[in-house]
């Protein structure tokens, strides 16, 4: 782990990574390198600003929103 990336990084990497594929808390921690209270920080954050939603059944984090929309067809 080379340091802890910033809030606003961290969220577009977090939300890249949602629009392939829901994922975990600790999916998430793996695949960026950071510690698991700066993941689930941020992943608590976007959750509050309501661009993202939890799955409760699944375990995992989904991308929710007009902007999940429209970062998906970028990444398309």
């Amino acid at each position: 782990m080379s340091g802890i990336m910033g809030e606003a990084d961290l969220q577009e990497r977090i939300l890249a990574e949602l629009c392939r594929h829901p994922r975990s808390i600790v999916q998430l921690t793996y695949e960026l390198g950071q510690p698991p209270w700066v993941v689930f920080r941020t992943v608590h954050n976007l959750n509050r600003s309501g661009e993202v939603v939890y799955a409760p059944g699944r375990g995992q984090w989904c991308l929710a929103g007009v902007r999940a929309v429209s970062l998906q067809s970028a990444v398309s």
